[in-house]
């Protein structure tokens, strides 16, 4: 699935971004894709997705409402 999708039929209204031009890659030296880096309100890595990833399931939704709840 796709997560600004999940996070919009969620109702989230945080900023979400794709990193199209690379800069989030580069400020956190990512040498391989596709990889997801979900990252907390405290600007660190809270988890890695390798590959695709479906952003619907229980598991990564309770993630993201986790990382809100902070």
């Amino acid at each position: 699935g796709n997560v600004i999708e999940l996070l919009e039929k969620k109702g989230y209204t945080f900023r979400k971004i794709r990193d199209d031009t690379g800069f989030v890659a580069e400020a956190y030296e990512v040498l391989a894709a596709p990889k997801a880096f979900v990252i907390g309100k405290d600007g660190l890595i809270a988890a890695i997705k390798d590959g695709g990833t479906n952003w619907m399931d229980a598991e990564n939704s309770a993630l993201i409402e986790g990382l809100l709840k902070k």
